[in-house]
């Protein structure tokens, strides 16, 4: 009896202790084709099909797992692993089948998953479909028609507005930064802004052209826009149409403008001059009469209406370029006259005439406006050999920079194209860069020239020729990160000495750097079999933008609680704390990572790892250590769980002291007992 006990209480004692993977099943492994079907393959060459093996049981691990393969069709097929030592629960497993093939149709292949049972009866799962309908081509198969090359994509990146917070009641710009985020170069790209019925734009075109858009570049295209008294949204419709490899593209985004809630405004009773038909009669030697007709279509009489004539290729003869007229009433027109003379280019067809006129009410109302008109040369009856002295036409056709991202602290190469688009020669060229002060009242510029000063001289410029000037600039430190607006003034003279000057402008996308600094990774050095072990780690944001997307993870092959952290956004000078556990299925150094990643302001992702290790060893819950608090940590006494062993010896010691102590005393008072006896 006492034998059958003692089985008994073994064999259950090893039931009970034992781990339960032992009686994981197959059935709990699920198997998934990654390679896609059907497989198109070149005939008797080696092609490979992968798979993947999970174990969906959360408790036990599944070992000993044996793989084999069959195929319907005559060939050769071998997996990279013909067994699996172990698949650790909840994880899975890669397994790539490798195989050739002669010519012709073939059906499917198999994979067989069994236990390794020694003798016992092989269980078989099911078979996996990994090829189906397979057409095996040609070793010279036909040349593959053209490839379609990739289109540019444009994506906007940012919209700014000066003055920084509009009055919506008056004109104010906007700049919509946008970069070509394909891998294509693209060519005369065309930005169009349309404000739909809710923005109206207020430049002489609503287009901004570009020569060419490289793969990663970013540009501002500036617009300036006036809110329309019914808007019902903040809505503006943004066109990118472009040329690539010599065929047109188009796409469009539409943009909701960061300016607040849309409120109605009242309609207010105003005068509105537009110019409508004009006409020019020629009167010989590049002078004409120029009529126009202006017509109020508001709903209130306009007063005090001032035009001005403004432009250089024509002027007025004889008289001011502005002109006046007392009043307009609502719903009426009136026609304009005034005389004008050209100054012709050799080869110039067409002149533009811009008119700006301003005008009031007798309700306070003020009206500014402005519109363009263009005529031909053969409507003023001049041909393109006609030769007068003209203004010669340069500008910045395009530029460069060294780098699409520029790193505060570093510098950039700036490159200049100043083209001369005229028939004539230029010359005694300055050309000179804005200079751009730090934000915030800090002193000094954020771009400062390396071994030059911020302007430079080009001696001349042939007809139809281009200049290219290199300027190195430093780039602040502590420049904020953003696209810089650069002005770029050129000054220039033609043959009589005579002076013009332009105003162009340059984007410089300026970025921060982004640093992540790991304070500490706390890991416990030793840790239990099946016990939890705390991972933390401490960490800060010691960069000058914010983390997007920041992450915190811990990897490795064993279980995992609270393994991950996420935060949108870690901004500048953040620091946190993160905790994690792990816990160990098996005695001996185990290994992990704990991984940081976020993505940058150039949008790529940033990945730091830092591995740790936790020395595993099985725990003994048995009989505590006898001496629990070793000498070396005096004035701490024993647990409150050992008082009642020590107070089993403590009781009797001090009983026998007391017992010890009563005999003394005893003997002590027979002593002088005596000595009396004796005096007497």
């Amino acid at each position: 009896m006492k034998r059958f006990l003692v089985a008994f209480i073994f064999l259950f004692t090893v039931f009970i202790i034992l781990p339960n993977q032992c009686w994981a099943s197959l059935d709990k492994l699920n198997v998934t084709l990654v390679s896609s079907t059907p497989l198109n393959v070149t005939a008797n060459e080696q092609f490979a099909v992968q798979f993947e093996i999970k174990n969906n049981d959360l408790e036990n691990d599944i070992d000993n797992i044996v793989l084999t393969s069959s195929s319907s069709s005559i060939g050769s097929l071998s997996l990279s692993s013909n067994s699996i030592d172990k698949v650790v629960k909840g994880t899975q497993r890669n397994i790539f089948l490798y195989g050739t093939l002669p010519k012709g149709l073939h059906e499917f292949a198999s994979i067989t998953i069994s236990k390794d049972g020694g003798d016992d009866v092989t269980i078989y799962l099911a078979e996996v479909l990994l090829i189906n309908a397979v057409s095996i081509t040609d070793p010279n198969p036909p040349t593959p028609p053209t490839e379609i090359k990739p289109s540019p994509i444009f994506a906007v990146r940012g919209v700014t507005f000066t003055p920084t917070v509009p009055n919506l009641s008056q004109t104010f710009t906007i700049n919509i930064q946008f970069q070509n985020i394909s891998t294509t170069y693209a060519n005369h790209v065309d930005i169009i802004l349309d404000g739909g019925e809710n923005f109206e734009v207020m430049d002489l075109t609503n287009k901004v052209t570009y020569a060419d858009v490289w793969s990663g570049n970013s540009r501002t295209a500036t617009f300036n826009i006036r809110a329309k008294d019914t808007r019902t949204s903040n809505h503006v419709t943004v066109k990118f149409a472009y040329n690539n490899l010599d065929q047109g593209g188009s796409s469009t985004e539409i943009l909701n403008l960061p300016l607040g809630e849309v409120n109605p405004k009242p309609v207010i009773k105003a005068p509105y001059l537009k110019i409508g038909t004009f006409n020019v009669e020629p009167q010989g030697d590049g002078d004409f009469i120029l009529k126009f007709n202006v017509k109020n279509i508001g709903d209130e009489d306009a007063k005090n209406i001032t035009f001005r004539l403004e432009g250089t290729d024509v002027h007025p003869r004889g008289i001011s370029n502005v002109l006046f007229l007392s009043s307009l009433a609502k719903g009426t027109e009136k026609e304009m006259s005034v005389k004008m003379g050209v100054t012709s280019v050799e080869g110039v067809n067409i002149y533009l005439i811009p008119i700006s006129y301003m005008y009031g009410s007798d309700t306070g109302w003020e009206g500014n406006e402005k519109e363009t008109l263009t005529v031909t040369a053969r409507q003023l009856g001049l041909s393109e050999k006609t030769s007068v002295a003209g203004t010669p036409r340069v500008f910045l056709s395009k530029y460069a920079l060294s780098h699409s991202q520029i790193l505060a602290g570093n510098t950039v190469r700036l490159t200049l194209n100043i083209e001369n688009s005229s028939t004539r020669q230029v010359g005694n060229i300055k050309i000179s860069l804005g200079v751009i002060p730090m934000e915030g009242g800090a002193s000094g510029t954020v771009f400062s020239p390396v071994n030059s000063s911020n302007s430079f001289f080009i001696e001349k410029i042939g007809s139809k020729g281009t200049v290219i000037k290199n300027i190195d600039l430093y780039v602040d430190p502590n420049a904020a990160a953003k696209t810089y607006i650069v002005p770029v003034d050129i000054e220039y003279e033609d043959s009589t000495g005579k002076g013009y000057s332009v105003s162009e402008m340059v984007n410089l996308p300026v970025t921060q750097e982004s640093r992540l600094q790991v304070l500490s990774v706390e890991v416990p050095p030793m840790g239990g079999v099946g016990q939890p072990v705390p991972i933390s780690a401490e960490f800060v944001n010691v960069g000058k933008v914010a983390l997007k997307n920041f992450m915190v993870s811990i990897e490795g092959d064993f279980p995992k609680e609270n393994a991950s952290y996420f935060l949108a956004s870690m901004e500048i000078g953040m620091s946190d704390y993160f905790q994690g556990m792990i816990i160990p299925q098996a005695e001996g150094l185990l290994t992990g990572i704990v991984v940081f990643t976020y993505t940058d302001n150039t949008n790529q992702e940033v990945r730091v790892e830092k591995p740790f290790e936790v020395n595993v060893q099985q725990m003994d819950f048995g009989k505590p250590p006898e001496e629990p608090f070793p000498p070396d940590r005096p004035g701490e006494g024993p647990p409150r769980s050992n008082w009642k062993q020590r107070l089993l010896w403590v009781i009797p010691t001090l009983m026998i002291a007391a017992g010890g102590l009563w005999l003394a005393m005893k003997k002590l008072r027979a002593r002088r007992g005596e000595m009396f006896d004796e005096e007497l």
